[in-house]
């Protein structure tokens, strides 16, 4: 049931200008927001928090390469009974179906392509990592 009241969390920034930390500050009060109006109540903050860092770091670095030139997008919010969170960029992409199976025991303590697995819903949350130019 979508919840028609319920403004988005969206921030674009530019390479340069990211703050992690800033921005996890921000959507933190946004969850807040979220629960004292009884959406998100299952949503678990510490992976909340931790799905926005890893994939803005992702954006930032693995995505954008660093260039100052270039902006990550971040969105937040309500979706079919979860919290969606999508994060742009404006990199060339890549292809998931390449990426090793980090729950395979081989790759366990490999480094890489964690996150396209672990961030589709951790506690509530449904990560979306987009590797697409902005518009």
């Amino acid at each position: 049931m979508p919840h028609l009241n319920i403004t988005p969390f969206t921030c674009t920034v530019a390479v340069q200008d990211v703050s992690i930390p800033e921005i996890i500050n921000e959507a933190n009060h946004y969850l807040s927001h979220l629960k004292k109006n009884g959406i998100a109540l299952h949503v678990d903050e510490y992976f909340y928090a931790l799905t926005l860092d890893e994939t803005i770091s992702n954006a930032v670095n693995h995505g954008n390469l660093h260039d100052p030139h270039k902006r990550v997008l971040i969105e937040i919010g309500p979706c079919k009974g979860k919290l969606q969170i999508t994060v742009r960029d404006e990199g060339d992409g890549f292809d998931p179906s390449h990426v090793p199976d980090p729950l395979s025991p081989e790759n366990r303590r490999r480094r890489g392509g964690a996150d396209s697995t672990y961030c589709d819903t951790w506690h509530g949350c449904a990560g979306t990592v987009r590797e697409t130019a902005l518009s």
